[in-house]
């Protein structure tokens, strides 16, 4: 009871209704059941970043921390009890005002050391003193001014982003789980994990042990991103050179499964008291099996050559002005670290700045992720092997270069599309008809559940989907809706399928963000 009774106080600090009374409920129950399931010291994890971002906001100006010590210094001092005594001598008051200043310019450097990181000018502790007036400079908790409250999606990011890859992934695949209002699901998609992981000592220390010769040619070493799974580095050679290595962070799968065991304790808690939330299981295992496979992905060397041979300089049509750039990566035999060769540009972050300077640029760039993605899922058409697709088409993955290409970044792991797979998408794809789009997404995935689904459970999921595909309009959207609709049906969808629903639902939001209809449009982009 004491936890929800902090819960509920946090809550109403934080959080504001806004516009979404419903979303700031569901909100509230999964921070309550957080509190109630969850140990303290995992919880702090991801609700300490939280408070401080609201209590510590960032000043409007910057500003040197030395002439704010030094006047914090004097103040502190003069309680202390340090005052100019009038009935002292010349000599005396010198040799006072001297050590006076002397003192102050000690006690201030501890107090810029406290504040910024920076080490004092001068050795001599004056631990004490400095740690007194950080006390006394303390921010008293209680004010419940010094809080912002912000709404439920602000609320919602905040907390994902600081239960770093699996929170933010679990809102990413959310969408293709159930539906969701278009402003709650654009922002969903657009959350990322920006944990900043590991040192720039640890990762050469990896990269020492893993690849002993590559660390000789070294020369310079920058980070530039990274989450809580890698932190990715520029690297200049001593050859001249230039590559992108992303070397996996200590322990991530350790700290992946502490935080997927703190979410299945919330959701236990939550799906007792409310039983909507039992597809939250279900999001999880899914988190839980993408993160897993991404770091053990043995086969990425290989599928990554083949997919650079199959889409390197793709174009869409001879009219088209721009190509598909995949970069090469380079062998490195480990699942530590992986090297690729550097692209500049601009990525598709920067997209509305793109159309501001240029709109037809920013259309074509994007019709060309559009179509080309759409190209991968069609690779039915090969007669050989599995197709490989991308698995996270984000704006931070894809980067548009000088010269008319568009890079496809961070091929982490790809989706394998089976030859009963491709046929499943080939058929939802091509049929004509809501009910044969049903037909062969429903007839696909009952063949992939690990058990016989009975004719009348088929015509019963046969109905729901058909009545789901009605109001699909775009290829995007059937198979978003379809495989929506299927789930709810009671059939299991891979996560592979799941992937390829957030990234069309990810694709779409970028396409309208330029200027798009719907997915549809930049599909059939005219490129005369």
């Amino acid at each position: 009871e004491r936890r929800v009774q902090v819960a509920n106080g946090l809550l109403g600090l934080m959080l504001t209704s806004g516009d979404n009374d419903r979303l700031t409920e569901l909100s509230s129950q999964a921070f309550r059941a957080l509190f109630r399931a969850v140990p303290a010291d995992d919880l702090g994890l991801a609700l300490t970043p939280m408070l401080l971002d609201r209590f510590l906001r960032a000043p409007l100006t910057s500003a040197s921390w030395r002439p704010f010590a030094e006047e914090k210094a004097e103040a502190f001092l003069e309680e202390a009890g340090w005052p100019d005594n009038p009935t002292w001598g010349p000599y005396r008051k010198k040799t006072y005002f001297a050590y006076r200043d002397a003192l102050k310019q000690e006690v201030a450097n501890h107090i810029e050391w406290a504040l910024s990181g920076r080490e004092p000018r001068t050795k001599q502790s004056f631990a004490q003193e400095g740690d007194s007036f950080m006390e006394l400079c303390a921010i008293d908790l209680s004010d419940h001014r010094a809080l912002s409250r912000r709404g439920a999606i602000p609320f919602i990011l905040d907390f994902s982003r600081n239960l770093q890859t699996p929170g933010t992934r679990a809102l990413q695949l959310l969408g293709g789980i159930v539906e969701l209002p278009p402003e709650i699901e654009r922002e969903f998609l657009q959350v990322y994990d920006a944990r900043r992981g590991q040192s720039k000592q640890s990762a050469l220390n990896t990269i020492d042990k893993t690849l002993p010769e590559y660390a000789e040619k070294l020369h310079t070493f920058k980070r530039i991103g990274g989450g809580a799974l890698y932190s990715v580095f520029l690297v200049d050679l001593k050859n001249g050179g230039r590559e992108v290595v992303r070397v996996v962070n200590p322990n991530p799968e350790y700290h992946t499964q502490r935080i997927l065991h703190s979410m299945r304790a919330a959701q236990t808690q939550l799906e007792r008291e409310n039983p909507d939330f039992a597809i939250g299981a279900q999001v999880i295992d899914l988190v839980d099996e993408w993160i897993t496979n991404e770091l053990r992905d043995s086969t990425y060397e290989k599928d990554d050559k083949s997919f650079r041979k199959s889409w390197n300089h793709w174009t869409p049509s001879r009219t088209c002005p721009l190509s598909i750039y995949v970069p090469e990566s380079y062998p490195t035999n480990t699942l530590l670290v992986r090297r690729e060769e550097f692209i500049p540009g601009r990525n598709f972050t920067e997209l509305e700045n793109i159309r501001q300077e240029d709109p037809r640029l920013a259309k074509n760039a994007v019709a060309l992720a559009v179509q080309n993605y759409v190209a991968q899922i069609k690779s039915y058409k090969l007669n050989f092997g599995d197709a490989l697709v991308h698995s996270d088409i984000s704006p931070g993955n894809l980067r548009l270069m000088e010269g008319g290409k568009v890079a496809i970044l961070d091929r982490s792991m790809f989706l394998r599309f089976s030859l009963e797979d491709r046929l499943t998408l080939k058929g939802i794809m091509t049929a004509k008809t809501p009910k044969e789009q049903a037909t062969a997404l429903v007839r696909g995935l009952s063949t992939l559940q690990g058990h016989k689904v009975s004719a009348a459970e088929q015509a019963a999921m046969l109905v729901l989907v058909t009545d789901a595909l009605k109001t699909a309009g775009t290829v995007e959207s059937t198979l978003v809706k379809g495989l929506v609709a299927a789930q709810k049906s009671g059939l299991k969808v891979p996560l592979r399928f799941q992937l390829l629903v957030k990234n069309l639902n990810s694709l779409r939001v970028m396409a309208q963000k330029v200027g798009f209809k719907d997915f549809n449009e930049a599909l059939t982009h005219d490129w005369k």
